[in-house]
């Protein structure tokens, strides 16, 4: 058991309760830390009690637009004005399509996609979480220590399917940050990983999907806890020296040459 007791985490992306984010931040909770959630909408505060209710002692919730660096400055001072500093970032935050009120969510190959879909995936992927570590760095390496974990995903950095170049290349970009920020900054004791999630069941995913994460060597889909688990090692400080390092977490799908 790893703990977390006078740790400060931020884990973004939680609103979902069925979602990565929301599971990071119950097993980083459960193992004593004081987690902060953030979400675009007032539905974070849900999640705050419903992971009071599972045995979470400290965590809190915010409202921020993490696409907006100003928002983001903000939300980072009011975080170490009110918990005194930030030992943990989990970088959950994103969104695998754009939805469109016309169109729906939308999957476009590259040569079909207007330059409007290109930039809002970067954004609401890439820059944002460019944006949230960017701020915490500074947290961090004023206090010498620090635990980046990234959701990245296996789509772009090492498989891709139809129509997600957009968001592959920024899951991509996602693992080039996290190894520049272990190279630059781990002599102020700040270590970064990151997490590449398969198929997990967190509760959007279609039943072809659902599926389709059934045909992995263990015969079923992740769940976001697991992927906790994994986040809460890379975060604790027992862990010293794993580094840098991209960390795939899907059942073995991976391995297979023949699906």
């Amino acid at each position: 058991m790893f703990e977390f007791d006078g740790q400060v985490c931020l884990v973004t992306g939680a609103g979902n309760p069925n979602g990565i984010g929301f599971g990071c931040a119950k097993q980083l909770g459960l193992s004593g830390g004081t987690v902060i959630i953030t979400a675009t909408t007032e539905r974070i505060y849900e999640r705050v009690e419903e992971l009071k209710a599972m045995g979470v002692r400290k965590v809190y919730g915010c409202i921020a637009n993490l696409c907006d660096r100003k928002a983001v400055k903000t939300l980072i001072t009011e975080i170490t004005e009110q918990h005194g500093t930030i030992d943990v970032l989990v970088n959950n935050a994103g969104n695998a399509s754009i939805a469109d009120r016309e169109k729906g969510d939308i999957h476009a190959n590259l040569c079909d996609m207007d330059d409007k879909t290109w930039d809002a995936i970067i954004e609401r992927n890439l820059t944002l979480t460019y944006n949230v570590t960017a701020e915490v760095l500074k947290v961090m390496r004023k206090n010498r220590y620090g635990r980046i974990v990234f959701i990245s995903s296996v789509t772009g950095p090492l498989v891709t399917h139809m129509g997600v170049a957009a968001y592959g290349a920024a899951k991509a970009g996602i693992t080039a940050l996290s190894k520049s920020i272990t190279y630059e900054e781990g002599k102020n004791h700040i270590i970064s990983n990151c997490i590449l999630p398969g198929w997990i069941a967190t509760g959007v995913l279609t039943p072809d999907r659902l599926a389709a994460g059934s045909r992995n060597p263990l015969g079923r889909p992740g769940m976001p806890e697991e992927v906790g688990n994994l986040a809460v090692y890379l975060a604790s400080r027992e862990n010293s020296y794993v580094a840098g390092q991209d960390i795939v977490i899907d059942g073995g799908n991976w391995i297979q040459e023949m699906k």
